[in-house]
């Protein structure tokens, strides 16, 4: 069960912070910290009421990262590009440990800044070539198959 707490911080500015850990059977899980003790504690109940629907559901959490996916990604591909697997590549390296359920947009904004100097196809191809590889990783889980690496574990 997926529990939290509030530690109140000083800051060397003398500003106090309010960091919320989610604690699972007694080791932190994830924290993240909060001008406002409120939204601290609004952040902390939320991510408990959503792990508690997650498991009534029979939703396990996602701890896939994105360069085993990408690993099986270029293995079950099969085109004809010759540029996909440098594409592939360049995810691989910049979200490497970063897992399915944690990329957010604006992961993919930062990581693409250095690639927004290019032409602007350059970009839509890594976007492009993301896209495929989350499409492959839902497509895994919608079929049902079980992959040599399941999109969904524990």
């Amino acid at each position: 069960m997926l529990n939290f707490h509030i530690i109140k911080v000083i800051l060397k500015s003398g500003e106090a912070r309010y960091r919320t850990i989610l604690t699972k059977s007694g080791k932190g899980v994830k924290t993240k910290t909060f001008r406002r003790k409120q939204d601290a504690r609004t952040w902390g109940n939320r991510a408990v009421l959503d792990s508690q629907e997650y498991e009534a559901k029979g939703i396990k959490p996602c701890t896939i990262p994105i360069h085993r996916l990408a690993n099986e990604y270029i293995q079950w591909w099969s085109g004809k590009d010759h540029d996909r697997v440098r594409l592939v590549l360049f995810w691989e390296k910049v979200l490497g440990p970063t897992l399915l359920s944690d990329i957010t947009p604006e992961l993919i904004r930062d990581a693409l800044k250095q690639k927004k100097s290019l032409a602007p196809a350059t970009y839509n191809r890594h976007l492009a070539v993301l896209s495929a590889i989350l499409d492959y990783a839902t497509l895994q889980q919608e079929d049902g198959k079980r992959p040599a690496l399941p999109i969904l574990s524990n």
